[in-house]
Order: structure tokens, then sequence, then C-alpha cells
């Protein structure tokens, strides 16, 4: 069977062909599981991007937090945007992390609330969980999963035949926004990568072969476990300023995913799989 891969020009013609309107940008935040974006070697810098970014990310400001910012005041300097930036400025900034333990200045700052903004408890166990984590790597307890590894083996665990008795192309594909515009309107192709079209084959080979659009579906959580990437649908959703707003959690195309997972998961505890399907 050949796959077609997507060039821009071919992507651009079948925006013209189908109309795609609403002047959507790529601006998921490169260096997260949503951008398409996976750290090799490290699963503590995972959890970071994965769970706790978006919870730093609110500690922004010059004259507060931010990468960016002013020196001086003795504050640490982690928030940025980009998740590589401030994972790599946190783990340096020791009034934040101290010895990556309950007494790090970033749990005990925000146990009852710090500077208006107040943190939930699952946030909390959010930055406990890494804390934790990163203190295990360093000391050199476990060998760091690898989640490009991960992936690779869940390709193989998805099915063209789950795939289509879950109904993901054609749930996806029709799937409509507020303002009644389909996904696979503009995502037939792959644009901003993202798969969405009642293509099946089209759809299975994406997301099956090619990492960064499988992220933008399934990711790996803190224990090496493959998740559903809810952030990632939340982010288009919800986030993105200039995309069509939709119910990124509640809709026909996240029961189609929930389904597929399902039916994925089973394969891999039943030790059932295909060869690894991912090749980029």
């Amino acid at each position: 069977m050949v796959t077609m891969r997507f060039t821009p020009a071919i992507v651009t013609a079948l925006l013209i062909a189908t109309g795609c309107v609403g002047g959507i940008e790529n601006t998921d935040p490169q260096g997260t599981p949503d951008a398409g974006v996976v750290v090799t070697g490290s699963m503590a810098r995972t959890m970071y991007k994965n769970n706790v970014h978006t919870i730093t990310n609110r500690c922004t400001g010059a004259a507060c937090h931010s990468v960016t910012g002013a020196t001086g005041g003795g504050q640490s300097r982690f928030s940025d945007s980009n998740a590589d930036t401030s994972y790599d400025a946190i783990v340096r900034a020791p009034l934040t992390v101290g010895s990556f333990n309950a007494q790090a200045g970033i749990l005990t700052k925000i146990a009852g609330g710090h500077n208006s903004i107040t943190y939930t408890s699952a946030e909390q166990s959010s930055i406990t969980a890494w804390l934790t984590q990163e203190a295990t790597e360093r000391a050199g307890g476990v060998t760091p999963i690898d989640p490009i590894e991960v992936l690779k083996k869940w390709s193989g665990c998805m099915s063209i035949t789950n795939f289509q008795t879950a109904q993901m192309a054609a749930k996806w594909g029709s799937l409509g926004t507020q303002t009644n515009q389909t996904c696979q309107n503009c995502h037939q192709a792959g644009l901003y990568v993202f798969i969405a079209t009642t293509n099946e084959t089209t759809f299975f080979d994406m997301i099956t072969k090619h990492k960064d659009y499988l992220l933008k579906y399934f990711t790996v959580d803190g224990t090496g476990k493959v998740i559903i990437n809810e952030s990632s649908m939340k982010n288009a959703g919800e986030t993105i300023p200039s995309h069509p707003r939709f119910n990124p959690l509640v809709n026909q195309g996240m029961t189609a995913l929930k389904t597929f997972y399902d039916s994925t998961m089973a394969r891999q505890t039943a030790n059932t799989c295909d060869p690894v399907r991912l090749v980029d």
C-alpha cells in the first residue's frame, strides 16, 4: 500500500478547494506533547512538560519569574511559553526546586496560595510527582523511560480493524465546531500537524507512522503509559485564539478515540500487537 505524503503545495490546493476558513494559526507552544514533540531519555522532563509546565507558566511577568524578565530582586527565573526552555531553567533554580523534595520552594510557596494565585490539590500533586521523579532519576534509582520507544510499541498495537470499528475517520472528519466547520475542512491533509479526514487509510497511516501526528491523539504520562492527549484537544478547542471553538472533551470524535484507545490497550495488554509501524 502506498502512503501519500502531503507537501505544502498539496495542502494549499486542498484548502483552496475545500474553502477552509477561520484563520487558523499553528500556535501550539513548541516543545510540548500537543505540539508534536517529546523528549528522549528523561521521564522527569516529560512529566514536567506534560503536567507541570502549564502550572508554572502562570508565574510569568517581567517582575516575577519570567525567563526573559529583568534580573535582580532574588526572583527565580523559570517561566516561559516554551516548555523546554522553562524546564531547563527551573531545574537550575535552587530556590525553586531545592533537593527535589517536599521542601522545594515551588511547593512551600504555593501551599497557601501565592501572589493572589490559588493552586489546586491536583496541581500540587502533579508538581510533587514530578519532583519525586526528578529525585529518583538524579539518584540513579531507575532507568529513564524513553517516550519514543513507548509510542513505537503503541503504534504496532493500533490496528486498522479497530480504527474502523471505532469509526475514527467518520467521527473526526465530520466533527463540527460552533461555527459549523468540520475538522476535515482544514485538516484532511494534515494541516498544522493534525490529521482529521473521512479517508480511513490516510488517517490511519498518518497517526501510526508519524509521531507528530500520533501525538495529537495520544501521549505518554509520567509512568510511561500511553494516554489520550486531552491537552491537545483542549488547546485546539479552547486556547488557540484563531481556532473555531468546540467542546474538546465531549464530542463524537472523543467518543471514537476512547473506543479506539480501549481496543488498542487491550491488544497491548494481551501482547498481540503487530510490529512497530512508527517510522519518524
